[in-house]
């Protein structure tokens, strides 16, 4: 797993303390982590190197899935999650949450079924399993 931490806090132990929160959830469940990126970007911007590099990380197939705290970690903008998830679901890796149910709140915001059918329409899995 890919550990990703994000916070718009200027104070690094916010974003350090995220990530070893999420590296203990990690060891918790039995998985290996490869690698950390941690981001000290806005949630509602687009423009966040380190998000792109973590994609790059585990399209090159470093990782299979990537763990953040959850869903907003990854953005605000529900149409910004949806193309995050979208290319996770094309290079066949997954998004873990920490702290919610992923797949129920993908439910709650519109998004489960949108991608629910891009994964039949592609031949993809699902990226919260």
């Amino acid at each position: 797993v890919w550990i990703y931490a994000r916070t718009a806090d200027p104070d690094s132990n916010a974003l350090t303390g995220q990530a070893q929160d999420l590296a203990d959830y990690s060891a918790r469940h039995g998985w290996q982590v490869a690698g950390f990126t941690l981001d000290h970007g806005r949630g509602g911007s687009l423009l966040r190197p380190p998000l792109w590099a973590m994609l790059w990380k585990l399209r090159s197939g470093q990782a299979d899935a990537v763990l953040v705290r959850s869903l907003s970690r990854i953005g605000y903008s529900y149409e910004f999650i949806y193309l995050v998830l979208c290319c996770l679901q094309d290079c066949g890796n997954r998004l873990r949450t920490a702290e919610q149910n992923l797949q129920l709140e993908l439910y709650f915001i519109g998004l489960e079924h949108r991608l629910a059918n891009r994964a039949v329409l592609k031949g993809r899995g699902v990226p919260w399993r």
